[in-house]
């Protein structure tokens, strides 16, 4: 397809703020390049992305200690962000970034002193 095409077709995907952000740029293969990019500054990309799941975490409600459904929801959440951090090279927020820090605000504080115990006596670095 033509990028003059892909244009038209962009445009009748979108809706509200992100058809705002396209709409007063023609209809040329330049066009629909200029729109793939703004699109991508304002909606897109890794750090969007990563703040996003930040949000989410400041979101998500502390784990209920002998809660089977929390403690699941909260390990995806962890999978989720330990793989985007990685995969961005953003692997220093697993330590004692700020991300670090508000996890261990949603755990159960037994939770906590179970895991202080578990990295002192493996003698383990303190990680998501």
């Amino acid at each position: 397809m033509s990028a003059e095409f892909k244009l038209l077709q962009l445009r009748q995907y979108l809706c509200g703020d992100a058809l705002k952000v396209i709409e007063n740029l023609g209809h040329s293969a330049a066009s629909y390049e200029a729109a793939k990019q703004r699109l991508e500054r304002k909606y897109g990309g890794t750090r969007r992305h990563i703040a996003l799941q930040m949000e989410e975490v400041d979101n998500f409600k502390p784990v209920r200690l002998g809660n089977a459904r929390d403690f699941e929801r909260f390990a995806d959440l962890l999978d989720l962000m330990v793989i985007n951090l990685t995969e961005s090279g953003r692997d220093s927020e697993l330590t004692y970034g700020s991300l670090y820090y508000k996890l261990i605000k949603k755990m159960p504080e037994s939770m906590i002193a179970s895991y202080q115990r578990w990295i002192f006596e493996h003698n383990t670095e303190e990680t998501v």
